[in-house]
Protein backbone atom coordinates (compact mmCIF):
# COMPACT_ATOMS: atom_id res chain seq x y z
CA UNK A 1 0.00 0.00 0.00
CA UNK A 2 1.75 3.41 -1.33
CA UNK A 3 2.33 5.45 1.97
CA UNK A 4 3.22 9.01 0.55
CA UNK A 5 5.85 10.74 2.75
CA UNK A 6 5.85 8.14 5.78
CA UNK A 7 8.54 6.08 6.17
CA UNK A 8 11.17 5.50 9.49
CA UNK A 9 14.81 6.01 9.14
CA UNK A 10 15.13 2.01 9.78
CA UNK A 11 12.76 1.59 6.66
CA UNK A 12 14.33 4.02 4.65
CA UNK A 13 18.10 2.11 5.47
CA UNK A 14 16.61 -1.25 4.87
CA UNK A 15 15.36 0.38 1.16
CA UNK A 16 18.48 1.67 0.53
CA UNK A 17 20.27 -1.31 0.98
CA UNK A 18 17.94 -3.23 -1.03
CA UNK A 19 18.33 -0.72 -3.95
CA UNK A 20 22.10 -2.13 -4.08
CA UNK A 21 20.91 -5.31 -4.03
CA UNK A 22 18.69 -5.20 -6.53
CA UNK A 23 21.17 -2.80 -9.10
CA UNK A 24 23.74 -5.42 -8.18
CA UNK A 25 21.92 -9.08 -8.73
CA UNK A 26 20.05 -7.83 -11.98
CA UNK A 27 23.05 -7.15 -13.82
CA UNK A 28 24.50 -10.75 -13.15
CA UNK A 29 28.08 -8.17 -12.27
CA UNK A 30 29.29 -4.84 -12.79
CA UNK A 31 30.93 -4.64 -16.21
CA UNK A 32 34.71 -4.51 -16.04
CA UNK A 33 34.86 -1.14 -17.94
CA UNK A 34 32.34 1.00 -15.46
CA UNK A 35 33.91 4.22 -14.83
CA UNK A 36 34.74 5.04 -11.16
CA UNK A 37 32.94 8.31 -9.87
CA UNK A 38 35.07 11.17 -10.00
CA UNK A 39 37.54 12.11 -7.34
CA UNK A 40 35.40 14.97 -5.13
CA UNK A 41 37.58 17.88 -5.07
CA UNK A 42 36.15 21.61 -3.84
CA UNK A 43 38.08 24.84 -4.77
CA UNK A 44 38.83 27.26 -2.42
CA UNK A 45 35.79 29.41 -3.07
CA UNK A 46 33.97 26.57 -2.23
CA UNK A 47 35.93 25.41 0.96
CA UNK A 48 35.12 29.05 2.08
CA UNK A 49 31.77 29.16 1.25
CA UNK A 50 31.26 25.59 3.36
CA UNK A 51 33.21 26.95 6.12
CA UNK A 52 30.89 30.44 6.44
CA UNK A 53 34.03 32.16 5.98
CA UNK A 54 32.90 35.34 4.50
CA UNK A 55 36.20 37.48 4.94
CA UNK A 56 37.77 34.48 2.74
CA UNK A 57 35.44 34.50 0.09
CA UNK A 58 35.65 37.78 -0.37
CA UNK A 59 39.41 37.44 -1.02
CA UNK A 60 38.99 34.91 -3.42
CA UNK A 61 36.11 36.77 -5.06
CA UNK A 62 38.57 39.67 -5.53
CA UNK A 63 41.06 37.60 -6.88
CA UNK A 64 39.18 35.95 -9.48
CA UNK A 65 37.66 33.05 -8.19
CA UNK A 66 35.32 31.43 -10.89
CA UNK A 67 31.98 31.43 -8.63
CA UNK A 68 30.87 29.35 -11.28
CA UNK A 69 32.75 26.11 -10.68
CA UNK A 70 31.31 22.60 -9.85
CA UNK A 71 32.87 19.79 -8.44
CA UNK A 72 31.85 16.38 -9.57
CA UNK A 73 28.74 15.90 -8.56
CA UNK A 74 28.02 19.73 -9.77
CA UNK A 75 27.39 21.36 -6.67
CA UNK A 76 28.67 25.49 -6.84
CA UNK A 77 29.74 27.59 -3.95
CA UNK A 78 26.63 28.94 -3.66
CA UNK A 79 25.28 25.49 -3.11
CA UNK A 80 27.65 24.82 -0.81
CA UNK A 81 26.85 28.07 1.35
CA UNK A 82 23.20 27.05 0.90
CA UNK A 83 23.00 24.37 2.96
CA UNK A 84 24.72 25.51 6.12
CA UNK A 85 21.55 25.95 8.25
CA UNK A 86 20.73 25.65 11.59
CA UNK A 87 17.75 23.69 13.35
CA UNK A 88 15.24 26.09 12.25
CA UNK A 89 16.47 25.45 9.01
CA UNK A 90 17.58 29.27 8.30
CA UNK A 91 21.03 30.50 6.81
CA UNK A 92 24.08 30.22 8.94
CA UNK A 93 25.81 32.76 6.45
CA UNK A 94 23.34 34.91 4.62
CA UNK A 95 25.94 37.31 4.23
CA UNK A 96 28.23 34.64 2.31
CA UNK A 97 25.28 33.51 -0.03
CA UNK A 98 24.33 37.44 -0.97
CA UNK A 99 28.65 37.55 -1.52
CA UNK A 100 28.13 34.39 -4.35
CA UNK A 101 25.02 35.80 -6.02
CA UNK A 102 26.60 39.39 -6.21
CA UNK A 103 29.29 37.99 -7.51
CA UNK A 104 27.60 36.16 -10.02
CA UNK A 105 26.51 33.18 -8.65
CA UNK A 106 23.07 31.86 -10.50
CA UNK A 107 20.48 30.36 -7.87
CA UNK A 108 18.26 29.24 -10.63
CA UNK A 109 21.63 26.61 -11.26
CA UNK A 110 22.50 25.82 -7.82
CA UNK A 111 21.91 22.30 -6.91
CA UNK A 112 20.44 23.69 -3.44
CA UNK A 113 19.65 27.23 -2.92
CA UNK A 114 17.55 29.67 -0.12
CA UNK A 115 17.58 32.95 0.16
CA UNK A 116 19.19 35.36 2.17
CA UNK A 117 15.55 37.00 2.00
CA UNK A 118 13.47 34.14 3.02
CA UNK A 119 13.24 34.83 6.73
CA UNK A 120 12.37 37.98 5.91
CA UNK A 121 9.81 37.76 3.24
CA UNK A 122 8.30 34.97 4.84
CA UNK A 123 5.14 33.53 2.73
CA UNK A 124 1.80 33.80 4.26
CA UNK A 125 0.51 31.23 1.86
CA UNK A 126 2.14 29.79 -1.10
CA UNK A 127 0.07 28.20 -4.38
CA UNK A 128 1.08 25.11 -5.78
CA UNK A 129 1.63 25.94 -9.38
CA UNK A 130 3.47 23.11 -11.04
CA UNK A 131 3.24 19.56 -10.70
CA UNK A 132 4.71 17.54 -13.37
CA UNK A 133 6.34 13.98 -14.64
CA UNK A 134 8.47 15.09 -17.30
CA UNK A 135 10.08 11.00 -17.49
CA UNK A 136 10.33 9.81 -21.05
CA UNK A 137 8.63 6.62 -20.15
CA UNK A 138 5.81 7.61 -17.87
CA UNK A 139 3.46 5.28 -16.04
CA UNK A 140 1.00 5.58 -12.96
CA UNK A 141 4.34 4.99 -10.34
CA UNK A 142 3.97 9.01 -10.13
CA UNK A 143 0.28 8.86 -8.86
CA UNK A 144 -0.41 11.20 -6.19
CA UNK A 145 3.11 12.98 -6.24
CA UNK A 146 1.25 16.41 -5.66
CA UNK A 147 -1.03 15.38 -2.58
CA UNK A 148 2.01 13.97 -0.94
CA UNK A 149 4.06 17.61 -1.58
CA UNK A 150 0.73 19.39 -0.44
CA UNK A 151 0.94 17.16 2.90
CA UNK A 152 4.42 18.08 3.36
CA UNK A 153 4.37 21.71 3.11
CA UNK A 154 1.42 21.99 5.47
CA UNK A 155 2.11 19.14 7.65
CA UNK A 156 -1.16 17.16 6.89
CA UNK A 157 -0.34 14.00 8.98
CA UNK A 158 1.63 12.60 11.34
CA UNK A 159 5.33 12.42 10.65
CA UNK A 160 7.57 9.14 10.76
CA UNK A 161 10.95 10.88 10.06
CA UNK A 162 13.08 13.41 12.35
CA UNK A 163 12.87 16.30 9.56
CA UNK A 164 12.01 19.31 10.05
CA UNK A 165 9.43 20.09 7.57
CA UNK A 166 7.32 23.30 6.63
CA UNK A 167 4.23 24.05 7.83
CA UNK A 168 2.55 26.73 5.31
CA UNK A 169 -1.22 27.50 3.92
CA UNK A 170 -1.42 26.52 0.75
CA UNK A 171 -3.47 26.74 -2.25
CA UNK A 172 -3.88 22.94 -3.56
CA UNK A 173 -2.90 22.27 -6.94
CA UNK A 174 -6.38 21.56 -8.07
CA UNK A 175 -7.73 25.32 -6.81
CA UNK A 176 -4.77 26.78 -8.28
CA UNK A 177 -5.33 25.39 -11.75
CA UNK A 178 -9.24 26.36 -11.24
CA UNK A 179 -8.52 29.76 -10.77
CA UNK A 180 -6.19 30.25 -13.45
CA UNK A 181 -8.87 28.19 -15.51
CA UNK A 182 -11.09 30.89 -15.11
CA UNK A 183 -9.48 33.72 -15.44
CA UNK A 184 -9.05 32.25 -19.07
CA UNK A 185 -6.10 29.71 -19.10
CA UNK A 186 -5.68 27.45 -21.62
CA UNK A 187 -4.91 23.60 -20.53
CA UNK A 188 -1.30 24.04 -22.09
CA UNK A 189 -0.81 27.33 -19.86
CA UNK A 190 -2.24 24.99 -16.94
CA UNK A 191 0.58 22.60 -17.19
CA UNK A 192 3.32 25.24 -18.10
CA UNK A 193 1.95 28.53 -16.02
CA UNK A 194 3.83 31.87 -16.21
CA UNK A 195 5.03 32.25 -12.65
CA UNK A 196 4.28 35.85 -13.06
CA UNK A 197 0.79 36.03 -14.60
CA UNK A 198 -0.11 33.62 -12.58
CA UNK A 199 0.61 35.01 -9.08
CA UNK A 200 -1.14 38.50 -10.26
CA UNK A 201 -4.06 35.99 -10.24
CA UNK A 202 -4.04 33.86 -7.54
CA UNK A 203 -2.79 36.39 -4.97
CA UNK A 204 -0.37 34.65 -3.20
CA UNK A 205 3.00 35.39 -1.54
CA UNK A 206 4.74 32.74 -2.95
CA UNK A 207 4.00 29.73 -5.83
CA UNK A 208 6.07 26.44 -5.71
CA UNK A 209 6.24 24.21 -8.37
CA UNK A 210 7.94 20.38 -8.82
CA UNK A 211 9.35 18.26 -11.74
CA UNK A 212 9.61 14.44 -11.55
CA UNK A 213 12.55 13.97 -13.97
CA UNK A 214 14.99 11.03 -15.25
CA UNK A 215 17.96 10.43 -13.77
CA UNK A 216 20.86 7.79 -15.08
CA UNK A 217 24.10 6.65 -13.84
CA UNK A 218 26.80 4.14 -14.11
CA UNK A 219 26.61 1.65 -16.55
CA UNK A 220 25.47 -2.04 -15.92
CA UNK A 221 26.13 -5.02 -17.73
CA UNK A 222 22.63 -7.54 -18.34
CA UNK A 223 24.66 -10.63 -18.25
CA UNK A 224 26.84 -13.01 -19.47
CA UNK A 225 26.51 -15.54 -22.48
CA UNK A 226 29.67 -17.46 -23.60
CA UNK A 227 32.24 -15.12 -22.18
CA UNK A 228 30.50 -11.83 -24.29
CA UNK A 229 28.26 -9.47 -22.78
CA UNK A 230 24.27 -9.50 -23.39
CA UNK A 231 23.35 -5.67 -23.32
CA UNK A 232 25.10 -3.10 -21.83
CA UNK A 233 22.95 -0.01 -20.64
CA UNK A 234 22.41 2.52 -18.08
CA UNK A 235 21.28 2.69 -14.50
CA UNK A 236 18.26 4.67 -14.53
CA UNK A 237 15.96 6.28 -11.58
CA UNK A 238 13.86 9.01 -11.11
CA UNK A 239 14.32 12.48 -9.55
CA UNK A 240 12.35 15.26 -8.58
CA UNK A 241 13.71 19.04 -8.83
CA UNK A 242 11.64 21.55 -6.52
CA UNK A 243 11.45 25.70 -6.86
CA UNK A 244 9.92 28.35 -4.30
CA UNK A 245 9.44 31.73 -6.22
CA UNK A 246 8.54 35.12 -4.66
CA UNK A 247 5.47 36.43 -6.45
CA UNK A 248 6.44 40.17 -4.78
CA UNK A 249 9.69 40.30 -6.45
CA UNK A 250 9.89 36.94 -8.56
CA UNK A 251 13.19 35.99 -7.19
CA UNK A 252 13.57 32.25 -6.33
CA UNK A 253 13.69 31.70 -2.30
CA UNK A 254 14.56 28.17 -2.37
CA UNK A 255 15.09 25.73 -5.07
CA UNK A 256 16.79 22.00 -4.56
CA UNK A 257 17.51 19.83 -7.25
CA UNK A 258 18.88 16.82 -5.23
CA UNK A 259 20.01 14.15 -8.40
CA UNK A 260 23.95 15.36 -7.64
CA UNK A 261 23.63 16.81 -3.63
CA UNK A 262 23.68 13.08 -1.65
CA UNK A 263 23.87 9.75 -3.29
CA UNK A 264 21.00 9.12 -1.08
CA UNK A 265 18.44 11.11 -2.83
CA UNK A 266 19.03 8.32 -5.31
CA UNK A 267 17.59 5.88 -2.83
CA UNK A 268 14.63 8.13 -2.02
CA UNK A 269 13.92 8.82 -5.41
CA UNK A 270 13.92 4.82 -6.43
CA UNK A 271 11.60 4.49 -2.91
CA UNK A 272 9.62 7.15 -4.17
CA UNK A 273 8.36 5.15 -7.54
CA UNK A 274 8.21 2.00 -5.47
CA UNK A 275 5.80 3.61 -3.66
CA UNK A 276 7.06 3.65 -0.39
CA UNK A 277 8.22 7.28 -0.29
CA UNK A 278 10.07 10.06 2.30
CA UNK A 279 10.87 12.00 -0.69
CA UNK A 280 8.80 15.09 -0.07
CA UNK A 281 9.37 15.15 3.45
CA UNK A 282 13.20 14.86 3.15
CA UNK A 283 13.54 17.12 0.79
CA UNK A 284 11.39 19.92 0.93
CA UNK A 285 12.79 21.33 3.88
CA UNK A 286 12.86 25.07 3.90
CA UNK A 287 11.94 26.96 7.09
CA UNK A 288 9.61 26.33 9.24
CA UNK A 289 6.11 28.25 9.06
CA UNK A 290 5.94 31.43 12.16
CA UNK A 291 2.72 32.66 12.07
CA UNK A 292 2.42 36.18 11.88
CA UNK A 293 2.96 38.05 15.20
CA UNK A 294 4.99 35.05 17.17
Amino acid sequence: MARLCGVDWKTLAAMALISIAISDSSAFGKSKDEPKPAKLILTPLMIAALSCDLKQVTTLLSGGADVKATDARGNDALTYASTQRNKDMFLQCPEVVSALTKAGADPWKANFYQSPDFQLRQPSEIAVLRVEDIREAKDDRSKGFDEGIEQSLTQGRPRYTPVITPHYPIMKLSETRERLKAAGSSDTELMHPDRKHACSILGVDAVFEAVLKDYSHGLYAEGYLAGLVVGVGTNREASVEFWLTDCHTGDLLWSNNPTNVDVQRSFLATAFLSSYTTLCEQVITFPRYKEPGK
